[in-house]
């Protein structure tokens, strides 16, 4: 997370703020490669990181400050950074630069970008998806350009909204929604699919022949989602496929669409998970990492659920589930 307000130790060099001061602690050779790695991936040149490794703070410009602090949280290699208002009152030149740092750590680290912003010119140029909020609600949600004009179709208030104005929102929302299914999207689709729903109950209008446009579009894309998930499930990554699984199991159920039949060839595969899970809980159980055993033990009750079947009368006739329920009471007291 790199808040706004965002520093760096000002009577510390570059390569001390990146290193010890964030306590990373290896050994110097190697600090220092991680730490060029770092820079790099954030923007600055080849030339430019051995120039700035041994300045302050007080030595960078505001360009310069911002993506050494970008380093300090791409040195952890987190998977996912969420920013807040990286480019706050910055120049046009200092937000360019900021935009060129992060489209370079995306692209050198696979790193995934949230950015709270409300600068729409920054977000069209660094961001690939967007989603708008209005007084604490999800608005819109979906590729960029198309958020954006959604965003400035409804900048009216509801409560100003003539009968027309709504039923343009009920259209618009039903469009979105099909445009979303047919790429694939279908979470947006689900959004747009719910606005809908919404809109068309406060108009008393029956849209379920709208909707029921939507449906092969959800066949095909849950198609492929099932597909992806026995592709995991082939790789033995049971836990995968489950995520994929259920993403099916919510699109499934937005559109009405039954995949019972489709679900139930991934039985064996639940059986496996199960098994490998309480294994897991119970190697984690006997080293005395509890916290660990219960998480494979929450997560063997999910896939006990998938089937059907009752985690409980599961764990109660395992030979270690005493020991560990007892230890269980004695850590909460």
């Amino acid at each position: 997370y790199l808040h706004q307000e965002y520093s760096l130790y000002p009577y510390r060099n570059v390569l001390q703020n990146l290193t010890e001061s964030i306590g990373l602690k290896l050994e110097p050779e190697l600090a220092r490669t991680k730490v060029e790695h770092a820079l790099k991936a954030a923007g600055f040149g080849e030339n430019n990181v051995n120039e700035i490794l041994e300045k302050t703070s007080y030595e960078l410009s505001v360009g310069e400050r911002q993506r050494v602090t970008m380093a300090q949280v791409l040195i952890k290699e987190p998977r996912i950074v969420i920013f807040d208002e990286p480019t706050g009152t910055m120049d046009l030149i200092t937000k360019n630069e900021v935009a060129n740092s992060i489209l370079t750590a995306r692209k050198e680290t696979g790193t995934t970008f949230v950015i709270v912003s409300h600068d729409m010119e920054f977000v069209r140029n660094v961001c690939d998806r967007a989603a708008h909020m209005n007084l604490g609600k999800l608005t819109a949600i979906g590729r960029v350009d198309t958020v954006l004009r959604d965003v400035n179709c409804g900048k009216k208030p509801d409560r100003d909204k003539t009968p027309e104005d709504k039923i343009n929102d009920l259209n618009r929302y039903l469009e979105m929604a099909q445009e979303c299914s047919e790429h694939g999207a279908l979470a947006d689709a689900d959004f747009y699919a719910s606005l809908a729903r919404e809109a068309a109950s406060k108009l008393n209008k029956d849209i379920s022949s709208e909707l029921e446009k939507l449906s092969n579009a959800y066949e095909n894309g849950i198609s492929r989602i099932l597909v992806e998930a026995e592709n995991y499930e082939a790789e033995g990554q049971i836990y995968e496929m489950d995520v994929l699984l259920d993403i099916a199991r919510r699109h499934a159920a937005a559109a009405g669409i039954d995949i019972s039949d489709n679900l139930s060839r991934f039985a064996p595969a639940y059986e496996k998970g199960l098994a490998e899970a309480l294994n897991e809980a119970e190697k984690y159980e006997d080293g005395g990492f509890l916290g660990v055993s219960y998480l494979h033990i929450h997560r063997a009750g999910n896939y006990a659920a998938k089937l059907g079947r009752n985690i409980d009368v599961i764990l109660r006739a395992l030979p270690w589930y005493e020991k560990w329920a007892m230890t269980d009471v004695h850590m909460k007291l």
